[in-house]
């Protein structure tokens, strides 16, 4: 680049022969390390030519060394629009509280998915909740209200519900359900089964079942399998065989294995059942008993479908 403001201010000549091959600066001769080119017509490169094709080049190296340095201001300048300044310097500390914030606010975003998981789960139970009091008031109606068939539906929401309801809580329930709040598709193939089962309990309570309820009854399992009236009394005859049958020996053998006697009503089966399951799941045992708990699990599975009629079927 020197070079270069040399030729331009002070001027030189370009000597001896038409490729440029040396120069003079002040008198002496220099070989050139690059080829310029002639003017054309004249053999020569004058002296602002040739400086301006040295400034230039100059320029550019220097540009290109000082490149990285240029970006780093430019960075620089990006932080401190970004996060602003502390007496002309960029403020780390508040930087800092930027990457904070922006923390807590993840934090609190994934606070918020998980609050409105959890508020989800306790709206779907509570579906299935009224659903299942929508089956049960409808038939246990067919008796009234302190009847041995409401207390009995009281008794079976709060085992449906797994614990989560009190006798009072499923008393509020069967109290505040309409049959239109049932949804079958909240209710679990397992516990349909359960509630015809529960519903036929509830029906004969009092010894005898009624026309008006058997009709309820086959209703019920009309709307919760969308099923024919002809399913729907197979099904219903399925579940009466299992309560009406004393000498089954497949009953009797569900009943022991669940720990039960003859006597046990639809709650103790399933309160037995669920017991059972959680002592003996193969998630929540050693090692070494897994294979022991799987067989147990299904033998548990197997009784209970079989007494609430999913076996007979």
């Amino acid at each position: 680049m020197v070079g270069g403001v040399t030729f331009v201010l002070g001027g030189c000549d370009v000597l001896l022969d038409d490729m440029c091959a040396s120069v003079d600066f002040g008198g002496q001769r220099r070989a050139l390390s690059y080829t310029c080119y002639a003017n054309e017509g004249s053999g020569e490169m004058s002296g602002p030519v040739a400086g301006a094709l040295m400034f230039f080049g100059g320029v550019a190296l220097i540009m290109l060394a000082c490149w990285p340095v240029i970006q780093s201001v430019r960075e620089n300048r990006r932080y401190r629009h970004a996060f602003g300044t502390h007496s002309g310097r960029s403020s780390e500390a508040e930087f800092d509280a930027q990457i904070a914030a922006a923390s807590d606010l993840e934090a609190a975003r994934q606070a918020g998915r998980e609050a409105a998981a959890r508020t989800n789960e306790r709206l779907r139970a509570a579906r299935v909740a009224m659903s299942i009091a929508a089956v049960l008031k409808h038939v246990a109606a067919q008796e009234g209200v302190g009847t041995a068939g409401w207390e009995s539906a009281k008794r079976i929401l709060v085992i449906a519900s797994d614990g989560a309801l009190s006798l009072e809580d499923a008393h509020l329930y069967l109290l505040s359900a309409d049959y239109t709040d049932l949804e079958p598709a909240c209710v679990p193939d397992e516990l349909k089964w359960l509630l015809i089962r529960s519903t036929m309990e509830i029906a004969v309570a009092d010894g005898v079942l009624t026309n008006d309820e058997e009709a309820a009854i086959v209703r019920v399992i009309r709307d919760l399998w969308g099923c024919s009236q002809e399913e729907a009394l197979g099904r219903l005859a399925a579940v009466i065989q299992v309560l009406t049958s004393d000498h089954d020996p497949q009953k009797a053998e569900a009943l022991k294995v669940l720990g039960l006697d003859e006597h046990a009503t639809t709650a103790d089966i399933r309160e037995a059942y669920l017991k059972l399951v959680r002592q003996h799941h193969p998630d929540l045992v050693s090692a070494d008993r897994k294979d022991d708990a799987t067989t147990k699990t299904a033998e548990f599975n197997t009784a209970y479908e079989y007494l609430v009629g999913a076996r007979t079927t």
